[in-house]
């Protein structure tokens, strides 16, 4: 979050109601290796329409290239 905000970049915490990811158990069972979980909203999910906010996709490819910049250096 403060990495999103000092660049400006938009971004919203949300929780999902359904599914998962393996994020937590990749970084318990693989000697604490920096993991990091960036959702994008969508709808449709798993199908052959589904659809995302472009200004979204946008945002979260902004946060990730910061952060990988960020912990490169």
């Amino acid at each position: 979050m403060a990495l999103a905000e000092r660049e400006k970049i938009p971004y919203q915490l949300g929780a999902s109601h359904a599914g998962g990811t393996d994020t937590c158990t990749l970084r318990r069972w693989s000697g604490n290796v920096r993991t990091a979980l960036i959702s994008i909203p969508s709808i449709n999910m798993h199908t052959g329409v589904e659809v995302v906010d472009w200004r979204d996709l946008s945002s979260a490819t902004d946060l990730l290239v910061n952060w990988i910049k960020k912990e490169c250096n």
